[in-house]
């Protein structure tokens, strides 16, 4: 049988791993990535690749204040400083598999999608402040003493998509600001 055939359709869905699915619905899904992107960081995916990506778009859409085309981030990632070669091609390879297969895109429950993603930040942002602390208590990290970790584990704790009932959000700051503009780009489009 040809090994084509037996390839998923729409792997960023079937791989089973919620990283590609985000990176996916940030490229597609105006609304979502609206809602995401700006308590998404790049030191929350695990491949390199998808750190580039995940960088990558939100530098683009904090500049252009735009969600990128494929085509646009496959331009930024060529010109991007600093990026290995085999960074550089790991990322436009993931690119790839993402807008091939969103020719084949199954909806996916916006609701689900935003609880899965609050839990992959708050998950990966433990795990981070974990291995950080574990960097200091082994005496790997030379900037931080013992003292930072309850610091490092209070913000991570913090992390989230859906910000505290007592915050108030002021429409003057700048993620507010990124956030009606990129709403403004779905209604456009």
């Amino acid at each position: 049988m040809n090994s084509e055939a037996q390839k998923p359709r729409f792997a960023a869905l079937t791989t089973g791993r919620i990283e590609a699915t985000i990176l996916q619905s940030l490229l597609y899904n105006v609304q979502y990535c609206r809602q995401v992107l700006p308590y998404l960081e790049a030191e929350f995916f695990e491949e390199k690749a998808e750190r580039l990506l995940c960088k990558t778009l939100k530098d683009y859409v904090q500049k252009y204040d735009k969600v990128p085309t494929p085509e646009a981030m496959y331009v930024v990632l060529h010109d991007a400083r600093g990026v290995s070669d085999d960074d550089y091609h790991a990322a436009v390879a993931k690119l790839g598999e993402i807008a091939t297969n969103q020719s084949e895109h199954v909806a996916v429950d916006d609701a689900w999608l935003i609880d899965q993603t609050n839990k992959f930040v708050k998950d990966r942002a433990m795990y981070n402040a974990v291995q950080t602390a574990i960097h200091i208590v082994t005496g790997e990290s030379k900037d931080l003493t013992t003292e930072a970790i309850p610091d490092l584990m209070a913000k991570a704790l913090a992390v989230s998509l859906k910000p505290p009932a007592n915050t108030i959000n002021l429409s003057t700051t700048d993620t507010d600001a990124m956030l009606a503009r990129l709403c403004a780009q779905e209604t456009e489009g």
